[in-house]
């Protein structure tokens, strides 16, 4: 749109210094307060020319008021775009200043995934940008005063001024992945499949889940595995505010979802670990349930782990410790699982035999090296020296750091230690690392029942 002309702008100036009772002054003080007008006219006619979809772009400075006072408010926002969102920002609406931080610090946000935000109670604008950069070519959409208080629970991308679009979620109890999931109001008459709902190249994996936004009311459902197998074709399904989860396979004729009492599924309150057998220091991650997600129940662990369930993440089979989420539906009739045994301890002086007639498994190590880091504590940028020393000269060995924050897994390489058994390794901290403690987990490479020998964990450090 082109700018208006700056003849109009002063005419327009000019009727409202007479309207507000400035013609009578004298003609400097007619000429400062044209000029005063007209670049607030001016002002007002950028704004108006951008509307919502057209705001001027990212590299123009956006408005940041002060935000209502109250608690602060933890929502969900739903990715229901194409693409994937690498940055999200929300400022309050009013006044110039910083676009503040990106709000996906683990991205990027999937089509069909939510990420928590928590804000204090106010009007927002918000820009969502590809993985690209923060470009104005990058901009995937934007909105302007979106109001956040109390009662924001969940907000579609997509639609996030229209409050009463429901968020709801689809889980996959099939054996194979969803390719296509094709969902449109009941009664409206079209030729063929609707299109398929999956951003391109989304499926949902067995006992994966994918999260949509749509209208209250009746809906059909279409879904499809990857080979374009149907796998279900319901009509009349009920999506409102009492109605938000479903699952796939459906039961029964009248296209009725499967009772949540038929299926047992197991909601993960933050990023869990989903371990190869239930013990946090004796088996090693398979899989992560992220907060908020559900997954199939499909065993619970007997004694001494029976505060373990055994479930499925992405196809495949690990546990959860249960304080770590919620279990809902019919948990009665779970099998019970017999836990595993878990890899020889470091102290483990014999190595446990196989079936009669074969020979011993091989044995931990008995030295147990010393772990020293450098500084122990230190603030970004800071260079971590890691000295391994009294161990078995010409060894490899592991080298892991976790976050204890999550229990994630951010660092893994193997060392060589010398011919006097020590080892010596630096890092540098990177802005984006988080702050708080590390653990340093060193282990032998040599494999146990595709386990390693965790010869110490003691040594902690933090980063702040």
């Amino acid at each position: 749109m082109k700018p208006p002309k700056l003849v109009n702008i002063a005419v327009m100036a000019g009727l409202l210094l007479m309207a507000c009772g400035v013609a009578g002054g004298t003609e400097a003080d007619l000429q400062a307060a044209l000029e005063t007008q007209s670049a607030q006219i001016a002002q007002l006619s950028t704004a108006a020319a951008g509307g919502q979809g057209q705001n001027p772009p990212p590299s123009q400075t956006p408005a940041v008021p002060t935000p209502s006072s109250g608690e602060p408010v933890s929502f969900q926002i739903l990715n229901d775009l194409e693409s994937p969102i690498c940055h999200l920002f929300m400022w309050p609406s009013g006044q110039t200043g910083d676009l503040g931080p990106n709000r996906i610090e683990y991205g990027p946000l999937l089509p069909g995934s939510m990420v928590v935000v928590t804000l204090d109670p106010g009007e927002y604008n918000v820009y969502f940008f590809d993985c690209d950069g923060t470009r104005d070519e990058d901009l995937l959409f934007q909105w302007r005063s979106i109001p956040i208080d109390a009662g924001t629970k969940v907000l579609a991308a997509a639609w996030m001024p229209f409050s009463e679009r429901i968020v709801y979620r689809l889980q996959n109890y099939n054996s194979v992945s969803i390719c296509q999931a094709s969902i449109r109001q009941s009664g409206i008459e079209s030729p063929g499949v609707p299109g398929n709902r999956l951003a391109e190249n989304r499926e949902i994996s067995p006992g994966g889940v994918y999260f949509f936004s749509d209208q209250a009311g009746l809906h059909d459902f279409y879904i499809a595995d990857c080979d374009g197998n149907v796998l279900d074709n319901v009509v009349n399904i009920l999506i409102n505010d009492e109605n938000q989860s479903f699952t796939s396979p459906w039961t029964g004729s009248n296209g009725e979802p499967v009772s949540e009492n038929a299926a047992p599924t197991f909601t993960a309150s933050q990023d869990t670990n989903c371990r190869r057998g239930p013990s946090a220091s004796g088996f090693g991650i398979s899989e992560t349930v992220f907060a908020g997600q559900s997954v199939p129940i499909i065993g619970v662990g007997q004694p001494p782990a029976q505060d373990w369930w055994v479930v499925v993440q992405d196809g495949v089979e690990c546990w959860v410790w249960m304080d770590t989420g919620t279990a809902s539906g019919d948990t009665t009739g779970v099998p019970g699982v017999t836990p595993p045994t878990p890899p020889p301890s470091p102290t483990a002086g014999q190595g446990q035999g196989n079936d009669v007639g074969e020979e011993d498994l091989p044995t931990c190590p008995q030295q147990i090296p010393i772990v020293e880091v450098d500084p122990s504590n230190g603030a970004h940028p800071t260079t971590f020296t890691f000295n391994i020393s009294g161990f078995e000269p010409n060894r490899t060995l592991g080298f892991d750091i976790y976050f204890l924050g999550n229990d994630e897994l951010v660092y893994s390489t193997e060392l060589n230690t010398n011919g006097n058994g020590n080892a010596t390794l630096t890092l540098n901290t990177e802005a984006t690392d988080a702050r708080g403690q590390y653990r340093v987990i060193v282990m032998d490479i040599l494999q146990i029942n595709n386990e390693f020998c965790i010869l110490s964990a003691d040594a902690v450090f933090i980063l702040e």
